[in-house]
């Protein structure tokens, strides 16, 4: 807890090692992203969960651009959806290559969905997995335009009520 001195919106990595009782060790990264006025985190939209266990990334509906970054693969926020990543640093980096990326998973959004892939290497990315985009004027899109992805799956067990568009670029593997 605290207050903030500098705003830091291009944000500020943070690597915490934690080792348990048997002596296996982790590190954890972490970004602390601090912006100006008083933005309150009230629901899952706007972050990511990662589960190294089951090797699963769920983006809870917020669109992302996945790019290589220092020879891995690194997810920024795309708040706008825009295909284009709004913060400098990345939301999370590492070997995806056996993940699998959820942009919407067992849950209901009511907003734009995006993901653009302009580099990096992961297992599977599913746009929506057991999900629901209810809202006219809103969709879900998958632009493809560099990388390597093992497999696609637009919906699965899904429903959106607007647009569903997947562009896959020449230069995907």
């Amino acid at each position: 807890y605290g207050t903030p001195t500098a705003v830091d919106e291009a944000g500020t990595r943070t690597i915490i090692h934690v080792t348990g009782k048997n002596e296996t060790s982790v590190e954890v990264a972490l970004n602390i992203v601090v912006t100006e006025g008083e933005g309150k985190q009230t629901g899952q939209e706007g972050r990511l969960l990662v589960d190294d266990v089951n090797k699963e990334i769920c983006l809870f509906g917020t669109s992302a651009v996945i790019e290589t970054e220092e020879n891995q693969t690194a997810i920024y926020l795309d708040e706008n959806a825009d295909g284009t990543a709004d913060y400098e640093a990345p939301a999370y980096t590492g070997d995806l290559t056996d993940y699998t990326i959820y942009g919407v998973k067992n849950t209901t959004v009511s907003k734009r969905v995006r993901i653009t892939m302009n580099g990096g290497t992961v297992g599977t990315i599913y746009g929506a997995y057991n999900g629901n985009i209810p809202v006219l004027g809103n969709g879900l899109e998958l632009i493809f335009n560099g990388g390597s992805v093992g497999t696609i799956y637009g919906l699965s067990s899904s429903s959106v009520s607007d647009t569903f568009k997947i562009e896959i670029g020449a230069g995907v593997t």
